[in-house]
């Protein structure tokens, strides 16, 4: 599987294991800070492989992964009181079931990751055309949009396979899936992820392109203005 054998070449991590052992000629500590990466390594056995000159140490986590259920049953008070906007990591909004009643499901759609990358460039592309009156700005903008969705159309088309390899060394299929997994299972559409992916793909496209006529015209416009 692409992506994925590569990484689980058995030859390759014993090359890799001894260039590490040659290149570690004094005591080096390293800490990985995400779950997924503390849980691929023991579970492959890859501390096991690494020479005595290095050691690993298991970082904090990521909030899913260090937060206990009695900080997140107080989250959940505070959540719920009137008058009250609580911020928080998408992820959070995950952890467990009977949370996620604290928010609109539209609400966690708009704060999961993927979303919340294209999300991010809207924000400047208004920002830029409504606040501070740079339209060129914000065809850049325009163009980040349309990079971030043609970003997450893959992952939009891994939604039911979950085969991609996610940050963590794992694939969605060896963990609680992925982002865009959980956003089509939520919305009810995740029969139609290899559909929303190539129209996702095409958008960023077709935006991408608004883009550039946009800046270049606007271009064209103050290179007339200063001849």
């Amino acid at each position: 599987m692409k992506y994925v054998d590569e990484y689980r070449d058995p030859a390759a991590v014993q090359a890799c294991a001894r260039e590490i052992a040659a290149a570690a000629t004094r005591p080096w500590t390293l800490m990985e800070v995400c779950g997924g990466q503390t849980h691929a390594i023991v579970k492959h056995g890859l501390d096991a492989l690494l020479p005595p000159a290095v050691t690993l140490i298991h970082g904090p986590g990521c909030p899913v992964c260090v937060t206990d259920a009695a900080l997140l049953d107080k989250a959940h008070e505070i959540a719920a009181r009137p008058q009250v906007i609580f911020c928080t990591f998408g992820d959070m909004l995950r952890r467990a079931e009977r949370y996620m009643r604290v928010v609109n499901r539209y609400t966690e759609f708009m704060l999961e990751d993927g979303a919340g990358q294209v999300l991010m460039p809207l924000i400047c592309l208004g920002t830029f055309l409504i606040k501070t009156r740079d339209p060129f700005g914000a065809s850049v903008c325009l163009w980040w949009t349309a990079e971030s969705i043609m970003d997450v159309a893959p992952y939009i088309n891994d939604a039911r396979d979950m085969d991609l390899m996610l940050l963590g060394g794992v694939t969605g299929k060896e963990t609680d899936g992925h982002d865009w997994n959980n956003i089509l299972s939520m919305l009810g559409w995740l029969e139609y992820d290899h559909r929303l992916a190539h129209l996702a793909y095409n958008v960023g496209i077709l935006l991408m392109l608004v883009s550039f006529a946009w800046g270049g015209w606007i271009l064209l416009r103050h290179y007339r203005r200063l001849a």
